[in-house]
């Protein structure tokens, strides 16, 4: 997982992470996951007919973490991980899914 599109051209943002930063994100226990979902192209007026999902985790630290696919839908290097506080108004929750930390 990495913070950004950086193979698809995607400038990279003064929030991204990488290096330790990134992995110790990455080795962190996560308390909550949720589903979410947005209308592709981000516009709400198509929603529910197609749309882009990903995964909203909560840890337990209280930080909140967006992971799905970017551009390349599917290409393994295109997985991006954005603090939840950057995601756009259109991501909405799907599912609720507990995770019991121990």
């Amino acid at each position: 997982m990495f913070s950004g599109s950086k193979s698809s051209g995607t400038p990279n943002h003064n929030y991204d992470l990488s290096g330790s930063d990134l992995t110790r994100l990455f080795n962190s226990p996560v308390y909550k996951a949720e589903r979410m979902k947005r209308p592709l192209g981000g516009s709400s007026s198509v929603a529910g007919l197609i749309s882009h999902s990903g995964v909203r985790v909560t840890l337990a630290n209280g930080s909140q973490w967006l992971i799905h696919k970017g551009k390349g839908y599917g290409i393994s290097s295109d997985t991006v991980v954005v603090d939840a506080q950057h995601m756009s108004r259109h991501w909405t929750v799907n599912v609720h899914v507990n995770v019991h930390v121990s």
